[in-house]
């Protein structure tokens, strides 16, 4: 499965030039015990200042204290500047990882990959339909952003032999999202969200310029010690 979505990555990067991928750097977050692994470039954009990054997390009571049950543990942007079929497409590439709590009115346990991918498109919906509502009342169609169909649009993907939930959003925003259940109250949220510095057509040309890159940075996901220590965190 990983070899297929990396093959598509590629391919739609095919026609890109004058990028050189900058070398990965490897970082962990502590889960109230569990490793989180991943590796990013560090040529971060200057323009974008960050705060550090949490490196560790009690899943009780660091989410149990966040107002709106969001804990961000990394924001970081990069920019880009690269050619696709003889165009520049220049934007800016934000990754971001949180962990995410389920509101007080689901019954859903999100520890069962199903039950995540339908309390994910039901929260998408939730917010995005009156956006939406508003873009095409103003005749701002180009804006509209396009959800994933339920359930076809939404894949179970084995990154290093742990499940994760992908799917994409397009239209008005181009943004590429990993999911990965903790417990029955909280999963682990990582996006790649993809802005271009001019056009509304150069969101998804960065996007499938920047494919490679995406399964470059998603290939490094690993969790160590899930099982033992992050679904025991049951009871918030």
């Amino acid at each position: 499965m990983l070899k297929r979505i990396l093959d598509i990555f590629h391919k739609n990067s095919s026609h890109s030039e004058e990028f050189t991928p900058y070398p990965l750097r490897a970082r962990q977050v502590n889960l109230s015990g569990s490793i989180f692994h991943f590796s990013m470039p560090e040529n971060f954009s200057k323009d974008m200042p960050a705060e550090d990054m949490l490196e560790n997390v009690d899943l009780v009571k660091n989410v149990s204290l966040a107002s709106n049950g969001v804990v961000n543990i990394i924001n970081r942007w990069w920019d880009y500047s690269v050619k696709l079929n003889g165009e520049t497409i220049n934007g800016t590439t934000r990754f971001s990882i949180d962990v995410l709590k389920k509101s007080d009115n689901s019954t859903l346990c999100l520890s069962d990959t199903d039950n995540l991918m339908h309390y994910e498109h039901e929260d998408l919906n939730n917010y995005y339909q009156p956006i939406n509502q508003k873009y095409i009342e103003d005749g701002d169609f180009e804006s509209e952003v396009l959800l994933p169909l339920f359930p076809t649009q939404y894949r179970v993907v084995k990154l290093n032999d742990i499940a994760f939930i992908n799917y994409t959003l397009s239209g008005g925003k181009s943004s590429d999202f990993y999911l990965l259940p903790i417990n029955c109250h909280l999963y682990l949220k990582i996006g790649f969200n993809f802005s271009p510095a001019s056009n509304f057509i150069g969101c998804a040309s960065l996007r499938k310029t920047m494919g490679s890159e995406v399964a470059r940075i998603a290939n490094t996901f690993y969790v160590e010690g899930r099982q033992d220590s992050l679904l025991a965190q049951e009871k918030l």
